[in-house]
């Protein structure tokens, strides 16, 4: 009587479904979920603005707005690292309780992030003068000035999202990027009524909506004091991830300056193809990426284990692996009858477009190094990133000189990325492979 009257008392609770531990595993991670999500619908409006393109403006033009497309991305390190050590420093502040440290980086964050904006915006304004005053053509000149408000909001962007995902407010940032998304997708109905000059005012407006779904975030915090300390250990943390950042964007664009310098604005366009599919595809790891980071921040901030850092490079890889190769197979399949069908004058940039869809397979190296970052063993990387970055821009050159045209540049692309991402998968295992010793300057650092 006892036993069946403490069975009564304590009652076992029912086991729960699969069903039921699935939907408990999204609530919990539903801002995380959002986020990556709303990542995921940027190749999508991507991949619209880049048919809207080929489809309604003429290869040279496309061409045009290419090469004005560049600046922004060689000047993107105009923040010196700060906006870099951000995104180590403030999860590793956080990580460890220090609430005081993490609102003092968001003040001067911010201060640095506006004051990159307004240097870079001001270089692309300068470009856009000096264009119209050699009489390129003018709409060469009003793309600058198109840049000009991309290159603004860049690093205020940067600064907004990275604080976001920090604090683990997954949820609000994932929303700040949808709401962006959507205003660039209602904005590509301007490329079919105002042709290349749409595609212009559809940046410019693209770069106000990133900025009006941000600013009253909380993040972002003006008026705060100049704390040249914290700015310096800010800089020093965030120099070799600021190098990282900028050689892996230079990376991106290695081949199309070079068909930029050295063949025409018809080649450029025609070349537009291969950039479609590969700005596309690396938004995928890059959503992840963006996730996992702070992660690994605070978790290293936690409990300084190396070894223990091992599953986010599996989760990664394997996340990344599952994604790209089905959505590569897909593109390299469908774009000779995409291209033939919509938009003939772009049939002879199906070859180095197709070669694109191989080469992004081995985009699924991005995000597994983020364990470097956060280790702070960065050299090795760096100086394997910059051969690749040489072999891609040496490549292009010679092969196109050798008359390989825009396939020479695809083939280089393809050799550099494949060796950054063997690089990158091993040494990201070596370092993971047991917690060693830290040096001093690595305490320091961290």
């Amino acid at each position: 009587m006892n036993a069946a009257h403490g069975a009564t008392a304590n009652p076992v609770a029912p086991p729960r479904s699969r069903l039921q531990e699935l939907m408990s595993l999204v609530n919990r991670r539903r801002g995380e979920i959002l986020s990556s999500a709303s990542m995921f619908t940027s190749p999508a409006v991507n991949m619209l603005y880049g048919f809207l393109v080929v489809r309604y403006l003429k290869p040279d033009t496309a061409g045009l707005l290419s090469t004005a497309a560049l600046l922004p991305v060689y000047l993107t390190f105009l923040h010196l690292g700060v906006l870099n050590g951000m995104q180590r420093e403030l999860p590793v502040a956080l990580g460890a309780g220090d609430r005081e440290r993490a609102d003092g980086i968001l003040r001067i964050t911010t201060m640095v992030s506006l004051l990159a904006g307004t240097v870079s915006g001001g270089i692309c304004l300068l470009v856009a003068a000096g264009c119209l005053l050699m009489g390129k053509p003018l709409l060469l000149t009003i793309a600058y000035l198109g840049s000009a408000c991309v290159s603004f909001a860049y690093p205020v962007t940067v600064q907004i999202d990275t604080g976001l995902r920090a604090e683990n407010r997954f949820l609000r940032q994932g929303w700040a990027v949808l709401g962006t998304n959507l205003v660039g997708l209602v904005t590509c109905a301007l490329i079919p009524l105002l042709g290349a000059y749409g595609a212009v005012f559809r940046g410019v407006i693209s770069s106000a909506g990133a900025l009006l779904t941000r600013l009253r975030s909380g993040v972002w915090r003006p008026g705060g004091q100049w704390q040249r300390e914290e700015v310096m250990t800010l800089a020093r943390v965030g120099l070799p991830l600021l190098v990282s950042g900028t050689m892996g964007g230079f990376m991106m664009v290695a081949d199309r300056t070079v068909v930029a310098m050295m063949m025409s604005n018809d080649d450029m366009g025609q070349f537009s193809l291969a950039s479609l599919v590969v700005n596309s595809m690396t938004l995928v790891p890059m959503s992840l990426s963006l996730v996992l980071f702070p992660k690994i921040a605070r978790a290293y901030g936690e409990h300084r284990s190396r070894r223990r850092l091992r599953r986010f490079v599996w989760i990664s890889l394997i996340f990344n692996a599952v994604m790209i190769a089905p959505l590569c197979l897909v593109c390299f399949l469908v774009i000779q009858p995409v291209v033939q069908n919509f938009f003939p004058e772009y049939t002879p940039g199906i070859p180095a477009a197709r070669l694109a869809c191989v080469t992004c397979i081995f985009w699924v190296y991005l995000g597994v190094g983020s364990v470097i970052g956060v280790i702070n063993r960065m050299t090795p990387y760096l100086c394997f990133l910059g051969f690749c970055l040489l072999l891609i821009l040496g490549g292009s050159a010679v092969l196109i000189h050798l008359g390989h045209g825009i396939m020479g540049a695809a083939w280089a692309r393809m050799a550099g990325t494949a060796l950054m991402c063997l690089f990158t998968i091993s040494y990201s295992l070596y370092l993971t492979s047991s917690d060693g010793e830290e040096k001093p300057e690595a305490r320091v650092a961290a």
